[in-house]
């Protein structure tokens, strides 16, 4: 039997790299290598439109649905706030990662204090969010294809080009 979508969102104007869905919030933010994100809220039929410059591969949504955190190549990573007027609102930038290009993982960790992105080189960087130098907190033997964060555990799952998957000791875990 075929199936056929509910819903259909078609304002990206290439490929679409990454999606973050807001549980609580019901946003569902959308980036793409036309170097937009698109936060949708689905409930109240409203879109909204950023454009950060460069091919968009990573989201993450902050958990109070009032600003995200775009990888935007080559290897800037922007904090975005998303309760302005309407206007791009840019609460800060970081750069240290490297996309080149691929995945890398993205997420905000200690309660949304700080981010965590995964590099090409292997490194697993956190930026604090009031402070601007990157951290290295752990280093993998190939490059990170993915980065997943347990906020209510703490944990910190990275999925490596070699094919491995590594939790990260609580003593590197962010």
């Amino acid at each position: 039997v075929p199936r056929f979508p509910v819903q259909t969102l078609a304002e990206a104007g290439d490929s679409v790299e990454c999606i973050d869905v807001g549980t609580e919030s019901g946003l569902i933010a959308v980036g793409s290598v036309d170097g937009h994100v698109r936060v949708y809220d689905i409930r109240a039929g409203q879109l909204s439109t950023d454009a950060l410059g460069g091919p968009v591969v990573e989201l993450a949504l902050g958990r109070d649905a009032q600003y995200y955190a775009a990888a935007v190549l080559p290897g800037t990573v922007r904090l975005v706030d998303l309760q302005g007027d309407g206007a791009l609102s840019r609460l800060a930038e970081y750069s240290g990662a490297d996309f080149a290009d691929t995945h890398t993982g993205l997420a905000f960790a200690d309660n949304e204090a700080s981010i965590l992105s995964g590099s090409v080189d292997g490194r697993v960087v956190r930026w604090e969010v009031l402070g601007e130098e990157p951290k290295v907190v752990y280093n993998a033997t190939s490059a990170i294809t993915c980065l997943k964060r347990h906020e209510a555990t703490g944990s910190t799952l990275i999925g490596c080009i070699d094919g491995s998957l590594v939790k990260l000791p609580e003593s590197e875990s962010p």
